[in-house]
C-alpha cells in the first residue's frame, strides 16, 4: 500500500482517523509507526525493511552474540627485550551486557634468558546504561586469575566507569579504572582514558586512545579495524608507552563473530 495514494489519506483524516506516518493505516491499528516516505506495506502498517529490522531485533534479543578474538602483540622496550604476546578472547554481547573471558601466552626475551609462560585470565562483566539516543554510561567490574606459576602472583581486581557520547559517525569515551593489585610487592593502580573514534568508510574504523595512571605510565594509541564481512573483523593496534616496561607495541587481531 504505497503512501502516493494521498486521497486515502485525505479520506481516513476526514472521518476522524489518525495517520501520523501516512501510511494509509491508521495509528491506532498500525504496529509499525514511522514508516519512510514512499515505503510500500502491507496492512498492519509495516514496510518489508520494518519487519526486518524487527525480527533481528527479536533475535537480538533471544540469543546472546558470540566472538572470538585472537590477538598476537610484539612489544619493544629501549634494552631489545623483546615480549611476544598471543592471546584468545570469549566474548558474549546481549543488549546492554557484555562478558569476557581472555588468556593467552607470552614470550619474553632479553640479554640474559628467555622466559615462556602463560598469562592471567582476564575475567569481565560490562553493563551499558542508556541515558539517551547520544549519551551512555558504562561500567564494569573484572578479575585477573593467576594462570601461571610467578611468586607472589594473586588475584587482582578491577572497575571501571566511563562516558561515552556519540554524534553521527564519532564516538568520545572518557573514563576512570581502578585496579586492585594484590600481588607481592605492588600498588593499586588508578587510571583516566581518553578514546576518539570515527567511522572513516563502510567497513573501516578508526581510533585515538590515551591512558595516564597514577604511576606516570602514559600509553598513546591508534586502532585500524577493517569488518571484511558481517563475521570476519580484522584490526591493527600501535601503542607508543612512556615510563613503562615497554617503549612501543604492535598488534594484531582477528575476531569472528558466529
Amino acid at each position: 500500500m504505497n503512501r502516493i495514494l494521498f486521497f486515502l489519506v485525505v479520506i481516513s483524516l476526514s472521518l476522524g482517523a489518525v495517520d501520523t506516518d501516512f501510511d494509509g493505516v491508521e495509528d491506532d491499528v498500525d504496529l509499525c509507526l514511522g514508516t519512510d516516505i514512499l515505503d510500500t506495506v502491507t496492512a498492519d502498517g509495516c514496510s518489508e525493511k520494518q519487519k526486518k529490522a524487527k525480527e533481528q531485533s527479536k533475535r537480538s534479543k533471544e540469543k546472546y552474540e558470540v566472538s572470538l578474538v585472537q590477538i598476537l602483540s610484539s612489544l619493544k622496550a629501549e634494552n631489545l627485550t623483546s615480549i611476544d604476546n598471543y592471546g584468545l578472547s570469549l566474548i558474549l554481547a546481549k543488549e546492554s551486557w557484555l562478558f569476557y573471558i581472555g588468556s593467552g601466552y607470552f614470550k619474553y626475551d632479553n640479554s640474559i634468558d628467555t622466559i615462556e609462560d602463560f598469562s592471567d585470565t582476564i575475567l569481565l562483566a560490562q553493563k551499558t546504561f542508556r541515558l539517551s539516543s547520544k549519551h551512555y554510561l558504562k561500567s564494569s567490574l573484572s578479575s585477573a586469575i593467576p594462570t601461571y606459576n610467578t611468586d607472589g602472583n594473586k588475584i587482582d581486581y578491577g572497575a571501571t566507569l566511563s562516558y561515552v557520547y556519540l554524534y553521527e559517525k564519532i564516538d568520545v569515551e572518557m573514563g576512570y579504572q581502578y585496579d586492585m593489585i594484590n600481588d607481592d610487592n605492588a600498588f593499586d593502580i588508578h587510571t583516566g582514558y581518553l578514546y576518539l573514534s570515527y567511522d572513516l568508510s563502510r567497513g573501516i574504523y578508526g581510533s585515538l586512545g590515551y591512558r595516564k595512571d597514577n604511576l606516570q605510565r602514559e600509553d598513546k594509541s591508534i586502532l585500524l579495524q577493517y569488518d571484511y564481512s558481517s563475521h570476519l573483523s580484522l584490526s591493527y593496534i600501535f601503542t607508543k608507552s612512556k615510563n613503562n616496561f615497554y617503549n612501543t607495541m604492535h598488534s594484531f587481531g582477528v575476531g569472528y563473530r558466529f
